[in-house]
């Protein structure tokens, strides 16, 4: 029986390895290997909601947009009032959605969209440059601190941008805009000097 392949969204660019400019290297991209994506909703308010997350997941879920939270199974990002998104190792989104679902009562609602999603992680000197020519929101230190995220345009398409430190950022971009994007930041960062890779 031959297995099926999962390749990721942009193994077509990276699977010679790694594309470098030359010179100096001021931006890096990264394609983090396959995870588990899930979309959950419910209510905060409602005690069993959140207490049967925090038995599951072992973290309070993040109640104010932007806000984040990790444990050593999940990284939860609050999209809005009443919605998360959940990353996990691959292969582990089946079982913690089922865990999820005979924990919770009431209105909840989980979707795996694991497949219609990547994580670039960008990294360097100059990566604040290349976000302020992407994307219209103020991701300066004054208003976006280190564990932020956010739900933005980029370029002409959609991101959640994930600031992991003042150098480091994290964009979960939908799959089928990942050419699209991969082309942008090679562009906008060839000014600075360009290095992608992906894990394996």
């Amino acid at each position: 029986m031959i297995e099926p392949r999962s390749e990721l969204p942009l193994h077509h660019y990276l699977t010679a390895g790694s594309v470098v400019s030359e010179g100096t290297i001021g931006v890096s991209l990264l394609e983090q290997a396959r995870k588990g994506h899930l979309v959950l909703r419910g209510k905060p308010s409602n005690p069993d909601f959140s207490s049967a997350c925090e038995a599951v997941l072992g973290l309070s879920l993040p109640t104010k947009v932007r806000d984040t939270a990790r444990s050593d199974i999940a990284q939860c990002y609050c999209l809005g009032p009443e919605e998360w998104l959940l990353l996990l190792d691959a292969g582990e989104e089946w079982g913690i959605e089922l865990r999820l679902r005979d924990a919770f009562s009431g209105h909840f609602s989980i979707v795996d969209v694991s497949g219609g999603q990547t994580v670039l992680s960008l990294s360097g000197s100059d990566v604040g440059c290349v976000l302020k020519k992407s994307c219209s929101y103020d991701l300066s230190p004054q208003n976006f601190a280190v564990g932020n995220c956010v739900q933005t345009t980029f370029a002409k398409a959609t991101a959640l941008v994930i600031k992991r430190s003042e150098t480091h950022f994290d964009l979960v971009i939908r799959r089928s805009f990942s050419d699209y994007i991969y082309a942008w930041i090679a562009d906008a960062s060839a000014e600075y000097g360009f290095h992608a890779s992906s894990e394996t």
